[in-house]
């Protein structure tokens, strides 16, 4: 006899009501309940993946761009972001395979420009690099000095920046120069993104960058691409 299907109707994936509802939890910081409801939703089955694309990193955005409007002070930004923070990384932590082991050759540094207040976008996109079987450094908070130390004494084939604010250009190009000159890895493929990289390729050459990627998932695949394009291995 012929096997029985059961025909399972796609998850729904968040919505932009549930995207103001969360945003709301996040500004009055109570983390017991941004997670529950986090939880409620990856309980009807949405991928991982698309709540962190559909729900979490939208929620960031308007918690910045309330901040920028001074409709919510630095406080309360800050608090909400933690909350989503320890999110992605308790689910994370839990969606990655029990006896996963990252492959020695994929191996990344991401960093914020250094002076980026936030860094919960970096956050995501180094859990999507986990996911892909990528080791990652992360150098949230880290120096222009520190990053490059990091990068002098390991072997890594990746350097992925982030950026948010124009006037700190400059400082991103002489990161990325600083790295390569001194990188272990000769050939090091350099990713950046932010919303200051939308739609203007050339800025993305400017600062001396191979490619730049709208969000996590694009960022890991943007990674393997550069691998296979400029022979990272070496």
């Amino acid at each position: 006899t012929a096997p029985a299907y059961v025909d399972r109707a796609p998850a729904a994936l968040p919505t932009e009501e549930e995207v103001t509802t969360l945003t709301a939890l996040a500004v009055r910081g109570n983390a017991v309940d941004i997670a529950a409801y986090v939880e409620g939703i990856l309980g009807r089955d949405v991928p991982l993946e698309r709540v962190y694309l559909d729900l979490l990193a939208p929620v960031a955005r308007r918690l910045g761009a309330m901040w920028e409007a001074d409709a919510c002070d630095f406080a309360t930004v800050t608090m909400g972001l933690c909350a989503l923070q320890q999110i992605v990384l308790d689910t994370g932590r839990r969606a990655r395979e029990p006896f996963h082991r990252p492959r020695p050759d994929r191996r990344a540094v991401l960093a914020p420009v250094p002076g980026e207040q936030h860094g919960f976008g970096l956050l995501l996109v180094a859990e999507f690099f986990r996911r892909s079987g990528w080791e990652v450094w992360s150098g949230t908070g880290a120096g222009e000095g520190e990053i490059a130390a990091k990068v002098r004494g390991e072997n890594f084939a990746i350097a992925g920046f982030t950026l948010s604010s124009e006037d700190r250009v400059g400082a991103l190009a002489q990161l990325i120069l600083v790295v390569r000159r001194v990188s272990m890895k000769r050939r090091i493929g350099i990713l950046v993104g932010g919303t200051i990289f939308q739609g203007r390729p050339g800025l993305v050459a400017d600062v001396g960058a191979d490619a730049t990627a709208a969000d996590g998932a694009e960022a890991a695949l943007q990674a393997e691409t550069l691998i296979a394009m400029r022979g990272l291995r070496a």
